[in-house]
């Protein structure tokens, strides 16, 4: 992300990695999940590709994008 040919949609990125943080963030609280649960569930996040890790990573980005635009 810190390429200079990424630089011209890293607000757009960032906005989105923020939106999807949101929409993971508004369904875990509607249907009340909670991590220990997770653990319980039948694996069917794996065989989609979504993981509790990729949701950490997610919010990683975010972070740093976050950092970033406020250097700028």
């Amino acid at each position: 992300m810190d390429q200079p040919e990424f630089q011209s949609i890293h607000a757009i990125l960032n906005g989105e990695l923020k939106a999807i943080d949101m929409v993971i963030n508004e369904f875990v609280q509607l249907f009340e999940i909670n991590e220990g649960e997770l653990a319980e569930a039948p694996d069917h996040s794996r065989a989609q590709g979504i993981t509790s890790d990729s949701h950490s990573k997610a919010s990683e980005e975010i972070e740093k994008g976050n950092d970033a635009d406020k250097a700028n």
